[in-house]
């Protein structure tokens, strides 16, 4: 994968980022979501409907960012809150296949831009979440790449 660099108009606007690939000629800006840098996804939704929360350390130790409050979220960095457990049944399954999506990069499902301090979140130990989607880098060095994006996501006005 070749990379160019950052350009100052990505930290300022979308469209600014836009005409300076026209003039340059490359294009720096790649979505998240493409499958050749990055993947996105469990949703929250698909989080809490194979898991429960749990107050006490379960076996095997599976931990979220379940209760965020934007309040208490005034920072980049942000670690698990909660245990989870698999619910039962059919769930059980789709819960082992979850967890093994989890990551270091969160998002927000959801921000009311009133209120959230961040736009993405970074955990050193990989976690699902509640009301947020992990993204996860397809590449090497991904704890340096996912702390790279959160800044970056961070740094973007919004």
């Amino acid at each position: 994968m070749k990379c160019t660099p950052w350009n100052a108009a990505c930290f300022y606007d979308q469209e600014l980022a836009d005409l300076y690939d026209q003039l340059v000629g490359v294009e720096s800006l790649v979505p998240v979501g493409d499958q050749s840098i990055g993947i996105v996804g469990p949703s929250g939704r698909a989080t809490r409907g194979c898991f429960q929360k749990s107050d006490t350390r379960q076996y095997p130790d599976r931990r979220a960012l379940w209760d965020n409050k934007s309040e208490r979220q005034v920072c980049m960095k942000s670690a698990s809150d909660s245990y989870l457990v698999a619910k039962t049944g059919s769930k059980h399954q789709t819960a082992n296949e979850l967890w093994k999506k989890r990551s270091h990069l969160l998002l927000p499902e959801r921000m009311r831009l009133n209120l959230a301090c961040t736009s993405a979140i970074y955990s050193e130990k990989p976690i699902l979440g509640s009301a947020f989607t992990p993204v996860r880098a397809v590449h090497e060095n991904k704890k340096e790449i996912h702390k790279a994006w959160c800044l970056w996501l961070n740094s973007t006005l919004a």
